[in-house]
């Protein structure tokens, strides 16, 4: 029996890191598991399209607008993916360096659960994990792996494994979101049609984390274009983001916690 798996990805000028990483998924390839990889790329350069095109001639490759973020270029690899007619969707982040074996063993975990659910790969650095998933509050560090699979309820996009049933129901990430939110948003609204995710039972790869915090800014003008940049904290989007899962007063309460950051960082920190 040979199982699909779609490998989406969204690149964007690291493409010595796309290849590493590319190669470390190919790698979890065997005789029952082909992994298609579709990439949509939104740099300003042809120099992933050369390297890539070279070492994978049958990637599905797609040029995108530079203006695509991460968000929007997923739902552009994943929508290019459907007519490869998968059985997994692997959402995957280009930093994510894959162990061998570990796709086919979240497959595993995936049929054990009994049911239809999503199955988050934790991902560590220097020991540390780094992505995955949270257990109660979005603010928490990332749960750790204990050997067994638990359930999670907000996760990472790093790593993701998506049966075509739970894509069937839930559909693609939300078209409302530039570059982050899109991940969380999708765990939150399978789990408000009672599609449960799961943490894997061990951490599936390497993925380092990401400190560029806006507030950390010195200057006021730096903080705001980083604020209101789509790798920042666009407010639009993050406000529909609580009023659609949290509710408008928690909404509201976000927004204004984010202005009082921009105008006073220290404090801000402060009271976190």
């Amino acid at each position: 029996y040979l199982t699909r798996v779609a490998g989406i990805l969204s690149i964007h000028e690291r493409p010595q890191k796309s290849l590493r990483c590319i190669e470390h998924l190919l790698k979890n390839e065997s005789k029952n598991l082909k992994i298609d990889v579709f990439i949509s790329d939104s740099s300003h350069d042809n120099s992933a399209e050369t390297i890539l095109k070279i070492k994978f001639p049958d990637i599905y490759y797609e040029k995108v607008n530079n203006n695509y973020y991460w968000n929007q270029a997923m739902i552009n690899s994943w929508k290019k993916s459907v007519k490869a007619n998968p059985e997994f969707f692997l959402l995957l982040n280009d930093d994510t360096y894959l162990k061998n074996n570990v796709i086919k063993k979240m497959i595993n975990e995936y049929n054990n659960i009994k049911e239809p659910s999503i199955i988050v790969g934790a991902t560590s650095f220097n020991g540390e994990v780094t992505y995955g998933g949270r257990i109660e509050k979005l603010k928490d560090l990332p749960a750790i792996p204990n050997n067994s699979t638990q359930e999670v309820r907000y996760i990472n996009g790093n790593c993701v494994l998506i049966n075509k049933v739970i894509f069937n129901r839930v559909g693609y990430l939300n078209s409302k979101f530039s570059h982050s939110l899109g991940d969380i948003d999708y765990g939150l609204r399978a789990r408000k049609i009672g599609i449960k995710s799961y943490l894997s039972s061990k951490t599936v790869g390497e993925c380092k984390k990401n400190k560029n915090v806006w507030y950390n800014k010195k200057n006021i003008i730096e903080r705001y274009k980083l604020l209101s940049s789509p790798k920042g904290v666009p407010l639009k989007e993050y406000f529909f983001f609580n009023y659609s899962h949290f509710g408008i007063l928690k909404a509201i309460k976000f927004i204004l916690a984010t202005i009082f950051a921009l105008f006073f960082p220290k404090l801000y920190k402060l009271s976190k």
